[in-house]
């Protein structure tokens, strides 16, 4: 079994990611700061603009940014650990099954490897992750 818990600067990473998934909505934080400055030029909804934009700075500059997931070709990494020093690091090819559990403060995936070891990881959102999970590990979603 190649997939494994490893120091961050073990990783066997020569390429860039194909996809990261973060903790930030980023993009979600950009455009509620275009809305915010679009409503800056229509009278009516100036203090509407102001709460975006205060909103969208506050995300951007305050809340913390860290990566949960990087997706490449082979693998995937695993950062969401209680040791910000440690990761997993999951081939597509040894994945068994996985399952993605909804709950109240924030989502688990459950990846189960061909040895038995389940890895779960802490996640905000199906839609980021799931499309990965389809295409390389050709499997639906299961038990475990």
């Amino acid at each position: 079994m190649k997939s494994q818990i490893l120091k961050k600067k073990n990783l066997p990473v020569k390429d860039l990611p194909l996809s990261s998934i973060k903790v930030k909505p980023q993009e979600l934080l950009y455009c509620f700061m275009a809305v915010g400055c679009f409503c800056l030029f229509y009278p009516p909804v100036n203090a509407l603009g102001i709460c975006f934009i205060i909103f969208a700075l506050l995300g951007i500059s305050i809340f913390p940014e860290r990566t949960l997931v990087e997706i490449f070709s082979d693998f995937m990494v695993l950062y969401n650990q209680a040791d910000p020093y440690i990761c997993w690091i999951i081939y597509w090819n040894e994945v068994n099954s996985w399952v993605y559990e909804k709950r109240k403060t924030y989502d688990v995936l459950k990846v189960s490897l061909l040895d038995g070891t389940t890895v779960t990881i802490d996640l905000y959102s199906k839609q980021s992750i799931e499309p990965y999970l389809l295409e390389y590990t050709k499997k639906g979603e299961g038990m475990i």
